[in-house]
């Protein structure tokens, strides 16, 4: 995550040089000084990880449950909005028209535009987590794909739900348990304890 972190703000346009510290946690010394130094995870923690390339399958997992969690909240908006299963299940790539800045989708079904509000950033998060898993993200594309790269049909869309339910329940819980960590750590802190020796975010 630091080390996502990291290179998320180096593609920042003007910035020339990224620091990560890392607060809070038992081996935050260990971590901001592989981060900055660009060690891998091994040579930052001798003989306590597993090989590098069961991390990166870590990392695989991780983006894999965020990418079934976007595409289960897609689906559920167009299901509200009265967009039935078989509909769904022929749009492509092309059919979504996407403006994050405005938080809108529309969806270019056979017949009829739908325009799902609150949609937008939750649809470009899809689109983008499903191209960093290097799935298919052409125009001509089916847009309701599984983790593999196959189409899902509409006979097994409310499987598919149901199993992407599940992971989406569990970040959920998990993100609302670190916000509350957070909270409990730092609603009350001064600067100087929430940033100490003078540290910025």
């Amino acid at each position: 995550m630091a080390s996502d972190l990291r290179e998320k703000v180096r593609g920042v346009p003007g910035v020339r040089t990224v620091r990560i510290n890392l607060l809070d946690h038992c081996a935050e010394d260990e971590v901001t000084r592989g981060v900055n130094g660009g060690l891998s995870f091994s040579e930052a923690f001798p003989g306590e990880t597993p090989e590098d390339e069961d991390l990166e399958e870590l990392r695989h997992t991780f983006l894999r449950k965020g990418f079934l969690m976007r595409q289960d909240t897609l689906i559920r908006q167009m299901l509200k909005m009265g967009i039935d299963e078989a509909t769904i299940a022929m749009l492509h790539m092309a059919d979504l028209i996407i403006d994050e800045s405005a938080n809108v989708v529309l969806v270019m079904a056979p017949g009829q535009v739908m325009r799902l509000e609150g949609a937008g950033r939750s649809a470009a998060g899809y689109v983008r987590r499903r191209a960093s898993l290097g799935l298919p993200v052409g125009p001509d594309e089916p847009l309701m794909i599984n983790e593999e790269g196959l189409p899902v049909d509409s006979t097994g869309l409310r499987e598919f739900l149901r199993r992407s339910r599940s992971i989406r329940m569990n970040i959920m819980f998990n993100t609302s348990m670190c916000k509350g960590l957070f909270r409990t750590r730092y609603e009350n802190a001064g600067a100087s304890e929430a940033y100490p020796e003078g540290e910025s975010i």
